[in-house]
């Protein structure tokens, strides 16, 4: 209920006011899946393949760990995870969450996931001690993601664009997204993104699939100079556009095409 509350109050904040800056030259948007994947990065998405964001925040805590509080944003998955009996701390009291995550220790608590399905991580002994790729997480992952899906989305503003949004929150096509852990950056920015979702929460993004991707039931709440102020799942966001050439009315929900902040076309459902 505690989490229901603040995600309500968060969208209401958001309807006072979050913007779109205006069109600025971005990196190309690339997603690079062979970068190693840190151990607080492979935990969040163990404790999401297992419990629902709202499990996870209220499951006691148990854990007792010399680098890691309650004001750590991977704490409550390393606890989560701790309970689930998938992962312990690599020390006594210590967990490294910005460490790599080795083949060898992703070998060992990817088969404690599985829970007996037959899932194995091949690599030479050698090299048990070299960090494991995110494609090769990713593709191990896929056996053991529990209700996750993997979707497109398109994220609209982050904190930066929208301040009053919550820490570690975007605003996306599927409505406001917890994004605790993840590197969200500019240039990810009105791109089609496939992305592991488990009930608001983002567990991975994967792939940049389009630069011009389309959202749907984006309803025009007023033309302004320059464009239109479109209300995407709750979220206020103005888009520079033609509005009397593509036929735009106040108060009409359209399926729009986008890219870089500006809608190019409408498209027919």
């Amino acid at each position: 209920m505690m989490r229901k509350t603040i995600l309500t109050l968060a969208a209401a904040v958001l309807l006072c006011g979050c913007s779109s800056a205006p069109a600025e030259e971005k990196a190309e948007a690339v997603i690079d899946k062979n970068v190693p994947i840190t151990r607080g990065q492979a935990v969040k998405m163990l404790a999401l393949s297992r419990y629902t964001p709202n499990e996870i925040n209220a499951l006691p805590r148990s854990i007792d760990l010399e680098d890691s509080d309650i004001s750590n944003w991977c704490d409550k998955y390393i606890n989560a995870a701790v309970k689930a009996g998938i992962i312990s701390g690599t020390q006594e009291n210590t967990f490294l969450q910005n460490d790599m995550l080795t083949l060898e220790q992703a070998d060992f608590i990817l088969k404690k996931a599985a829970e007996g399905k037959n899932l194995v991580l091949q690599y030479n002994k050698e090299d048990r001690k070299k960090p494991i790729s995110m494609d090769v997480w990713l593709q191990e992952f896929e056996a053991i993601k529990g209700s996750a899906q993997e979707k497109e989305i398109v994220i609209l503003a982050d904190k930066k664009l929208c301040p009053e949004l919550s820490d570690n929150f975007v605003f996306s096509s599927e409505g406001l997204l917890c994004s605790d852990g993840l590197d969200i950056r500019p240039e990810y920015i009105n791109k089609g993104i496939k992305a592991y979702i488990r009930d608001g929460s983002i567990l991975a993004l994967t792939e940049i699939t389009t630069n011009t991707p389309t959202i749907n039931n984006a309803v025009c709440e007023s033309i302004v100079d320059g464009g239109a102020v479109m209300n995407i799942k709750g979220c206020h966001i103005f888009c520079r556009c033609d509005t009397a050439a593509l036929g735009l009315g106040e108060g009409q929900t359209y399926n729009i095409k986008i890219s870089d902040n500006c809608i190019t076309e409408l498209v027919s459902p």
